[in-house]
């Protein structure tokens, strides 16, 4: 049986916590799984089957309704899973703790900051100044990580889409001086949570990365997939 055709219930062997605070929640919110092994039932109890097992600590998970301690809950599969009274994940998701001096803005960076990144990240740009400003007024939705101290950006993220059915994330970048500071992580967050709230209904969301990168944007509810891609080339090249 598929897990989209049946409800089930996940139990953890963990402490539980109050579901009072949750119960003040609005809904759907994003939480986070808690444990690195966590079982899912086929049946409202510990005696049921189990059918499948997750092995991602703070895997995102969608809270759709709360009733009486109970929450139904989706994955980023879209499998709906219904979980106890016990709270099982996090009720808030593990946002970035960014240094003191670093900001996050909405807003999209401008050329000089958005090509200046581009190079101090090593991506070449051949786009003319017209292409450039093509680029960055396409976005439905941007940010940038600015330093306080110096007033520079540092980095930036982009979203591109139709804002119906297709959304794009793009040149997710930070400045090397200021890599594994969780700066690219908060701007992810700010990224995903326009999403979740602004964004339309069931819209697929892409991006392209590295397998090095996988598990970043995992965290945000991306998983891999297929997907095909060509170049435009009207010129033959020698």
């Amino acid at each position: 049986m598929k897990l989209a055709r049946y409800l089930s219930v996940i139990l953890l062997s963990l402490g539980l916590a109050s579901a009072a605070v949750a119960e003040d929640r609005a809904v759907p919110y994003w939480a986070s799984l808690r444990g690195k092994e966590v079982n899912m039932h086929v049946g409202p109890g510990e005696d049921y089957r189990i059918n499948f097992k997750y092995h991602r600590e703070d895997l995102p998970m969608k809270v759709l309704r709360i009733m009486e301690g109970w929450r139904l809950v989706q994955d980023p599969d879209g499998h709906k899973i219904r979980f106890g009274h016990g709270i099982h994940v996090t009720d808030k998701k593990q946002e970035a703790t960014l240094p003191s001096t670093i900001k996050i803005i909405h807003r999209t960076p401008t050329a000089k900051e958005h090509l200046d990144l581009l190079a101090a990240v090593g991506w070449s740009s051949s786009m003319s100044d017209a292409q450039e400003a093509l680029v960055l007024a396409a976005p439905v939705f941007a940010v940038v990580a600015e330093d306080t101290v110096s007033g520079k950006t540092i980095g930036c993220a982009l979203l591109l889409g139709d804002n119906v059915s297709f959304y794009y994330v793009k040149d997710v970048m930070v400045h090397p001086s200021f890599q594994h500071q969780r700066v690219g992580t908060a701007m992810m967050e700010h990224i995903t949570n326009w999403l979740d709230t602004q964004g339309s209904e069931d819209a697929l969301i892409g991006l392209y990365t590295g397998d090095s990168l996988s598990s970043f944007y995992e965290k945000f509810g991306f998983k891999p997939a297929f997907g095909m891609n060509r170049k435009v080339q009207r010129n033959e090249k020698k």
